[in-house]
């Protein structure tokens, strides 16, 4: 199969190059346009380091792939859609593979059975085209008209993953793992593991995580009673070694996707009157270390301070 990679960064890349080792043709979408992947393949480190061809799109001439997988930042989706309209519309199923909960709605209106994922395995990026693979984890796929098709796609590659039900209640699950792990190790500037071993930090992340479910709830999202404490500690498990994508962002002075993870938190909690102190908390601190910050008067923009 053609398989499209939109976004070649540490997820884009660890899942391209298992998907090229299965045999597939892997086309890379990608905003600079970077020829000289061609010559060098995407390459993925680990105990085997491996890499596989590729070809490198051009958005103005859209060809019809099997499946593009969407791995950019929540914040580049707008632009990539409009960007890569083309290809996506051809495309036989579009996946998200994204953080937050506000992209999903841009790349439906491209692919209305776009499908929903999420991801625990873990990568870190190296650099363009070039990732370390640090944790083979679980995937789960929004069970859709078209995610047995990337079921049997991902799971032929030794990509384990199932389907599940429930488009607002994975969306959720995966934001309260990514508001516990990824402020706390950005700040922390430390892998994932560290988060879950420090007791401090721990406690930190559990409360961020439990406060979002508790928003997610007070949104009528039928999320699990038992909270999300299991959920972190597998997911930090499973990725010791891994350095979130904030850390990394944090560590090359890019932008961050605080917008879309704790913020976004906070906003979905001013809008049902629930309180997210742990979440502004974080958001604060990491946009204090940024240059991007939409910051105005020490609140953040569109939020309510708690």
């Amino acid at each position: 199969m053609q398989i499209g990679i939109l976004g070649p960064g540490a997820l884009g890349t660890c899942f391209a190059v298992q998907l090229g080792r299965a045999g597939h043709r892997i086309v890379v979408l990608d905003r600079r346009g970077a020829g000289w992947l061609e010559q060098v393949g995407l390459r993925l480190e680990g105990p085997s380091p491996e890499k596989t061809r590729c070809r490198v799109a051009d958005p103005a001439t859209p060809r019809a792939l099997d499946a593009i997988l969407v791995f950019v930042k929540a914040y580049q989706t707008e632009a990539a859609v409009e960007r890569w309209r083309g290809w996506l519309e051809k495309a036989g199923l579009v996946a998200s593979f994204q953080n937050g909960t506000r992209h999903g709605d841009l790349l439906r209106s491209v692919d209305p059975e776009l499908v929903l994922a999420t991801t625990a395995q873990a990568a870190t990026r190296l650099g363009p085209g070039h990732a370390f693979h640090a944790g083979a984890g679980h995937t789960w796929l929004c069970r859709n008209a078209r995610s047995a098709r990337l079921a049997a796609l991902l799971n032929g590659a030794g990509i384990g993953c199932e389907e599940v039900d429930g488009y607002e209640r994975v969306l959720w699950e995966k934001l309260a793992v990514s508001a516990a792990i990824n402020p706390v190790s950005a700040l922390l500037d430390a892998p994932n593991g560290k988060v879950w071993q420090h007791p401090h930090a721990r406690e930190v992340a559990l409360a961020a995580a439990r406060e979002t479910w508790q928003v997610g709830r007070a949104l009528g999202v039928p999320l699990a009673d038992e909270g999300p404490d299991a959920r972190v500690e597998a997911v930090c498990q499973a990725t010791q070694q891994n350095i979130s994508s904030m850390c990394a962002d944090l560590r090359r002075g890019s932008k961050t996707e605080i917008d879309a993870i704790s913020l976004a938190v906070v906003e979905a909690a001013a809008r049902c009157e629930t309180p997210a102190p742990v979440n502004w908390t974080l958001a604060q601190l990491i946009l204090a270390r940024t240059t991007d910050s939409p910051v105005a008067g020490g609140v953040a923009a569109g939020t309510k301070e708690p």
